[in-house]
């Protein structure tokens, strides 16, 4: 079975952490003394603040790998063994276990060679422990391992297909999974699409009706958990309308499937008659939807407003900011969400925790993580935090509460390069820990519950909510700015650096880039030229460089010729 994927380059070292600092004991349930015997939290709660109670161990640090992209969504095993999928040219998927009973990784092996690493970027996330099985996803297929037995820690041999033949696509690649209670698979096909315009990204562009992506993109699949290889189809689809889901997880009191989306990018962008820089940077909510069979949600053909509490028809489709679905000709064809968050924050995973170890409000409320915003100009980027929704009788109970922030170690965020984590992966030990993974550098946090009084400075309140409020817009003459007056303007450095101490993220870095050998996708290179640079600013996605997404919207009807001539000779001053 030819699968390209195959157990190579297993790495064997151990990992020295300090002396410990502050000993934690003493919980009269169970499964809290399973949690916390013997642990030494991190006296800053590893550099995160937590709810009253709560305190933080580092499991790792970091796993050494290139800045940013490096790691996803984690699984933890029966007996503690934790399994990450991670960007690394050792393997796909880092495996971690403690061996002294502190809670430290203290042996690390890769293993599962990805073969997406020619395209320089990787953005599959999924991985799982199921019914004996380690399941792992890469942007075309979901495979599995039997578990390791007999001490071992990395699984034997090739895995198995469960699910082959899922669209290639150039965004939003990530096939996040999950399992039921009945023997399925629900695997997330993200839509490679911000609006399914006729031309992407462009302002004014009218969107596609019917959205043709629907067909094969943009939802929810389930497959047979138990059966190997099965081909992705149509056929296969559970629900529609959903535009990115990367985090999702089965809800057992109500017995169905939740999911979270990334909400759409470019309001003002695309329609500055009808969105306020400001409102573009609110709009429109990161969503958490129910999902059954045969259900339908609104994108591409609408979006939440979570300030209105409101389905809005979206401005591809007639809509203008004030118009909802209800008074469109899609009136009473898409479900509603279950809670709407802060624009663009990027809800990447969802857990429902059902273990003991924390407080009893916990049980079988979802904790979210955010790994944080790139296009909330003019505010400041929102998101790089963990948050928490209780729920009963299989319902939100209350509003949304921030569990853990700190991550991104600089408060306001300029822009997410600036961040210095960025939560990614959520998962729950066998003890009832919480388990969260940073995207950029690898660190995981091991989170319990001890009842003990720590130090305010790492401590928030598990009941305050966030704000959303925006200052009142101000209007600026762009037409007498110089390039570089523009460049910061216009936000551009929000994807794009300039410094080469900086790596590049959204969008290549700028530094340099003049008169240099540009690789784009499909293997064609090119020399950045001023017509390269132009066309790079008034057709944004002509020539897509190779290891990026395609979000960089055309500013040919935004900019005079003037402007785009001045933002070149900028770009090549650098």
């Amino acid at each position: 079975m030819n699968i390209k994927i195959k157990i190579r380059g297993i790495c064997l070292f151990t990992v020295l952490f300090l002396p410990a600092i502050m000993l934690i004991a003493g919980c009269n349930d169970s499964e809290q003394k399973n949690a916390t015997a013997g642990v030494i939290c991190d006296p800053d709660n590893g550099g995160i603040t937590l709810p009253e109670g709560f305190c933080a161990t580092v499991v790792i640090d970091s796993l050494g790998l290139r800045d940013d992209h490096s790691a996803r969504h984690i699984a933890v095993s029966d007996n503690g063994d934790i399994y990450m999928k991670t960007r690394s040219e050792q393997g796909g998927i880092v495996a971690l276990r403690d061996t002294n009973g502190d809670h430290r990784a203290d042996i690390i092996k890769y293993f599962g060679n990805m073969n997406e690493t020619k395209e320089g970027i990787l953005w599959e996330s999924g991985i799982a422990i199921h019914n004996g099985y380690l399941y792992a996803s890469n942007t075309t297929s979901v495979y599995r391992w039997p578990m390791p037995k007999d001490g071992e820690l990395v699984p034997k041999g090739e895995p198995e297909m469960v699910v082959s033949g899922f669209p290639e696509q150039q965004s939003h690649r990530s096939k996040s999974f999950t399992f039921d209670k009945s023997g399925h698979l629900y695997v997330a096909v993200g839509a490679p699409s911000n609006a399914c315009q006729v031309e992407e990204r462009t302002p004014g562009s009218p969107g596609i009706e019917p959205c043709p992506l629907l067909e094969e993109h943009g939802g929810i699949w389930r497959f047979d958990a138990n059966k190997t290889n099965q081909t992705f189809s149509a056929a296969a689809r559970y629900a529609t309308g959903l535009r990115n889901v990367v985090g999702l997880d089965w809800n057992t009191t109500t017995n169905s499937l939740f999911v979270m989306q990334h909400g759409r990018d470019q309001l003002h962008t695309l329609w500055p008659d009808f969105y306020t820089e400001e409102e573009s940077a609110e709009l429109p909510a990161e969503a958490m939807y129910q999902v059954k069979e045969g259900d339908r949600f609104a994108w591409p053909y609408g979006y939440y407003d979570q300030r209105k509490g409101k389905l809005m028809l979206s401005p591809e489709y007639g809509g203008n900011g004030k118009i909802t679905i209800s008074e469109s000709k899609f009136a009473g064809q898409f479900k509603e969400p279950v809670m709407g968050f802060p624009g663009h924050w990027a809800p990447n995973d969802l857990l429902f925790y059902t273990g003991k170890q924390f407080p009893e409000r916990y049980r079988n409320g979802a904790f979210i993580d955010f790994m944080g915003s790139w296009n909330r100009a003019p505010l400041p980027q929102g998101g790089y935090k963990v948050l928490f929704v209780p729920f009963k009788d299989g319902k939100p109970s209350g509003n949304y509460e921030t569990f853990a922030d700190g991550f991104a170690g600089i408060n306001p965020i300029p822009d997410r390069g600036a961040a210095k984590y960025r939560p990614m992966g959520l998962a729950m030990g066998p003890d009832g820990a919480l388990y969260i993974s940073d995207y950029k550098k690898g660190r995981i946090w091991r989170v319990v519950y001890t009842g003990k009084t720590t130090s305010p400075t790492n401590t928030k309140s598990s009941l305050k909510t966030e704000s959303t409020s925006v200052d009142p817009a101000k209007t600026v003459d762009i037409s007498s700015l110089t390039g570089a007056e523009l460049f910061k303007q216009m936000e551009c450095a929000t994807c794009h650096t300039v410094d080469p101490k900086v790596p590049a993220s959204t969008g290549p870095s700028l530094f340099g880039l003049y008169g240099s050998k540009v690789s784009l996708q499909g293997g064609h290179t090119v020399i950045a030229d001023e017509d390269y640079l132009h066309e790079s600013i008034v057709k944004a996605n002509a020539k897509i460089v190779e290891g990026y997404m395609p979000v960089m919207p055309s500013y040919e009807s935004r900019l005079t010729k003037e402007e785009v001539n001045r933002l070149v000779s900028y770009m090549k001053s650098l």
